[in-house]
């Protein structure tokens, strides 16, 4: 079992492919917006981690947020 204090960016990073990979409860990949949304909370999680003296380093401080594919938006 990882405990806080062995948590690296490689496991948050395996994470976030994890999450891209794998199917949801709704029987599809999640969103691009969704693993967004979950990378951000885990960013802030190890951030107040960090500052709670909980962990030494932010692990999350070297993991590169995924990116969402803007789109043209049609009314204009």
């Amino acid at each position: 079992m990882l405990t806080l204090q062995d948590l690296e960016a490689v496991h948050i990073r395996a994470w976030l492919v994890f999450l891209e990979k794998e199917v949801g409860p709704r029987g599809k990949v999640r969103a691009a917006r969704t693993r967004r949304w979950y990378a951000q909370s885990m960013h802030a999680f190890c951030h107040w981690l960090h500052d709670e003296k909980y962990v030494e380093e932010d692990p999350a401080a070297r993991v590169k947020l995924p990116k969402i594919k803007k789109t043209l938006d049609s009314h204009y």
